[in-house]
């Protein structure tokens, strides 16, 4: 299940298989993806026993909801967060029960957050429009393992669009494009990282589930625009073997002394092959 931890301001959703649930202002319902029926009765969030729910007065675009939904690796669990409260609370989707024990508390700063398919990592947005990697697995202490990074989807001209992150599927392993760089990040392995870097800002509209595609637009060489501003939306794939082929076919040689003082140092010795 993919989900998108930016809290959709109409009805989020999540599922998988024949099971759905969404989330309009505070009624969280599940339901039968095939058959449109409901397989629980409806869960009002703000009927949960969280403790106050306090009123979102964040500004921040995708931001406006008091409660953001998200999955769990757990079948039949939701995740619910209450925007100003940084828990992360397990509901049972049929019998809209929290389950306590898979309850996770990340740092004061964290406003929104999501879980990876393992349940052993997290991926949150603080104040600011910064990113925190954690990791949170139930009923271990959580600690920050990567970050802040960003501020996502900011120059000097436009702060909170943009962008876009999420795990990959692979065990600990996260994206996120923003700016002028796609970044994937080995969370069991802090340390372990690798870059693609532009020459110039790109504004970020979706990428695959693997981050390896990405849909974007230079909007006239920077952000704020959308496809309005002289922008050209295409897809770009982060595959260097695929550059390294076109880069042989326009310039018909491998790289002189030259052209390499030009570019950045790590480049193999030998790119086209004779």
């Amino acid at each position: 299940m993919s989900v998108d931890t930016r809290n959709r301001s109409r009805s989020p959703s999540f599922g998988g298989g024949d099971e759905l649930a969404t989330l309009s202002g505070s009624r969280i319902e599940h339901w039968n993806a095939r058959t449109g029926g409901h397989l629980s009765k409806t869960i009002d969030a703000h009927a949960l026993p969280f403790g106050e729910t306090p009123r979102s007065n964040s500004a921040e675009v995708g931001f406006r909801s008091d409660f953001a939904l998200n999955s769990r690796p757990e079948t039949g669990y939701a995740q619910v967060m209450i925007y100003g409260n940084q828990v992360l609370h397990a509901i049972n989707l049929r019998t809209g029960k929290e389950n306590r024990a898979l309850r996770v508390r990340l740092g004061r700063d964290v406003e929104r957050a999501f879980l990876d398919s393992s349940g052993h990592f997290a991926a949150a947005k603080t104040s600011g429009g910064m990113l925190e990697l954690w990791w949170a697995a139930a009923g271990q202490r959580p600690h920050r393992v990567v970050g802040p990074l960003g501020p996502l989807g900011s120059n000097d001209r436009f702060t909170g669009e943009g962008f876009t992150f999420s795990f990959t599927g692979i065990y600990g392993e996260f994206y996120v494009a923003n700016g002028s760089t796609v970044r994937f990040q080995q969370l069991s392995n802090p340390s372990s990282f690798k870059t693609y870097d532009f020459e110039e800002n790109q504004y970020f509209l979706a990428a695959t589930k693997d981050g390896k595609t990405l849909l974007r637009t230079l909007s006239g060489g920077g952000f704020g625009g959308g496809n309005g501003g002289g922008g050209r939306l295409n897809l770009i794939h982060l595959d260097p073997e695929l550059w390294k082929r076109h880069l042989c076919d326009v310039v018909g040689h491998d790289l002189t002394q030259d052209e390499r003082r030009g570019l950045p140092a790590g480049l193999p010795n030998r790119i086209c092959p004779t």
